[in-house]
């Protein structure tokens, strides 16, 4: 993924969709225009405001996993431009068993 300056912001997979739907040139038109590598005060502040965010991890046999983690808006900061700051972890497993 190569930006601001680079043709190059989406990587490998999303380029593959993007030539399987048809959208390839048009995407790489746009991507530089609403891609940045920065977020704006703008975006800092709205992340502030949210009760919960979704995020991705893979695990130690690659199998990868999204999450959701929770708290009360103001568990996510931005110090920067460059940077989120989450305020949370993810809570151990429940089990649910059925009778």
């Amino acid at each position: 993924m190569n930006a601001p300056d680079g043709l190059e912001v989406f990587h490998e997979g999303e380029r593959l969709m993007q030539v399987r739907v048809g959208m390839r040139e048009r995407m790489a038109a746009l991507g530089t225009h609403v891609i940045r590598p920065f977020m704006t005060e703008q975006h800092q502040a709205f992340f502030t405001q949210l009760p919960f965010v979704i995020v991705g991890s893979v695990d130690a046999e690659g199998q990868a996993w999204a999450s959701i983690l929770v708290g009360s808006p103001g568990f996510i900061g931005s110090p920067d431009a460059h940077h989120l700051l989450i305020r949370a972890a993810p809570r151990p497993t429940i089990h649910c068993t059925r009778p």
